[in-house]
């Protein structure tokens, strides 16, 4: 295996497969799914796992049939609901070589082979491109496919910053540094920063989420950093004012796991004073999963599809 680790150029844009990676030894690069830095027909074999977000899939295909020598073969794994089927065929089209599939339980693998030339192709990827969120409230704020909720201004995290004027006069002194944790790109920072807070961080675990975080936050007037993390795992400060609006879904299903990951992260960073504050469906059971970690839990909000929740000691 530690022959084969040497031969292996593995590119993810998740931070905790990265570290994951990184503790067996493997060389890895974390980013969001930039393949600059690798030569025209460098790989034999390209593996990949289909995403849920279409523009990461037709972006790995278009860079494949760059990347792959000639009779390369690219493998893409899924599930049917997952339209593994209808995207390998799309492959098939740009690759333009043979095509096989094989199945274990719900799960299927194609093979597709590349071929020297094919005048079928797609238009240039436009998944890196940047674009503003057209909604009233976005803040003109700059987003790109690959992000959770994209393109638009997640009810959750409006509904949230709506709370926090009663969330803040829980507080007998104002919270100056604010921990904005899975900050997607950045709508509760940007939105922090009226709050006369003196510092922002901004974590997550998604490589393109932090280039939108960096891109919108840069025009704001108070003191921040973008931080790639799992959950702030590996962040040493501590803060006044913890905001989250955490993921919920695990891959393609529903999953608990992460919350209980941002709630442990939020216990060990928040200063004996602080405060959190969290966004979720209402359907949720965050008061369950936040006792073992918070000893207040108030609902300060709730509506028809969210509850907003203070968390403190």
């Amino acid at each position: 295996l530690n022959n084969k680790k040497k031969t292996l150029s593995l590119l993810t844009n998740r931070f905790d497969i990265y570290q994951t990676l990184i503790k067996e030894d493997f060389k890895v690069i974390f980013n969001d799914f930039n393949f600059s830095s690798f030569e025209t027909n460098q790989f034999k074999n390209i593996f990949f796992r289909t995403s849920k977000e279409k523009l990461i899939n037709l972006h790995v295909i278009q860079e494949s049939k760059r990347l792959l020598e000639k009779d390369g073969k690219l493998f893409l794994t899924g599930k049917k609901a997952e339209g593994i089927k209808s995207l390998s065929s799309k492959a098939n089209l740009i690759l333009s070589g043979p095509m096989s599939f094989t199945k274990n339980g719900s799960t299927y693998l194609s093979e597709i082979t590349k071929v020297v030339k094919s005048d079928i192709t797609y238009p240039q990827s436009s998944y890196h491109d940047l674009q503003f969120i057209e909604e009233g409230d976005s803040n003109n704020l700059l987003s790109k496919a690959g992000i959770f909720g994209w393109n638009k201004v997640d009810e959750g995290s409006r509904f949230l910053i709506d709370t926090v004027p009663i969330y803040l006069s829980h507080f007998n002194q104002p919270p100056e540094t604010l921990l904005d944790l899975g900050c997607g790109y950045g709508y509760l920072s940007v939105c922090a920063s009226r709050f006369n807070f003196k510092r922002i961080i901004a974590t997550d675990n998604n490589a393109g989420a932090l280039i939108a975080t960096e891109r919108n936050l840069a025009r704001i007037k108070i003191a921040y950093e973008v931080i790639g993390d799992d959950a702030g795992e590996s962040i040493e400060e501590n803060f006044d004012s913890i905001w989250s609006n955490p993921p919920f879904h695990s891959g393609f299903s529903l999953s608990t796991t992460v919350l209980n990951k941002f709630l442990k992260s939020s216990k060990n960073l928040l200063n004996p004073n602080g405060k959190c504050l969290f966004v979720v469906n209402k359907f949720i059971p965050i008061e369950k999963l936040a006792s073992n970690y918070f000893k207040t839990i108030e609902i300060l909000n709730k509506n028809n599809s969210f509850k907003v929740v203070l968390l403190s000691d």
